[in-house]
């Protein structure tokens, strides 16, 4: 039985944790991994935010994540939600530390 848990890594997975987040329209969720035998977290967070203004780093709206990223953010996926996709025009997103974002369209 024991090989059989290590040939599936299963045991390596048991030191991971178990994920733990938030549940809700802005929430987040932590998912612990091990990778190359080290414990590591991902973490994956989304939520409604505001966006606005263009031509300057400090021109868009200032958000906060629901969660704190422990060291940075390394990357963001936004879209427009609602009844009018035309009136989304081009959103981007910029994180400015490791808790919170600039919205801009």
């Amino acid at each position: 039985m024991q090989t059989a848990l290590e040939n599936l890594g299963l045991g390596e997975l048991s030191l991971a944790g178990t994920a733990s987040g938030v549940i809700g329209l802005n929430g987040y969720v932590t998912i612990p991994l091990i990778i190359s035998g080290s414990r590591r977290t991902l973490i994956i967070q989304w939520g409604q935010a505001r966006f606005g203004g263009s031509g300057g780093e400090d021109a868009g709206y200032l958000n906060d994540f629901p969660f704190a990223f422990p060291s940075a953010c390394y990357g963001m996926i936004v879209s427009h939600v609602g009844h009018t996709p035309s009136g989304a025009g081009i959103l981007s997103a910029s994180a400015i530390t490791s808790n919170q974002f600039r919205g801009f369209s």
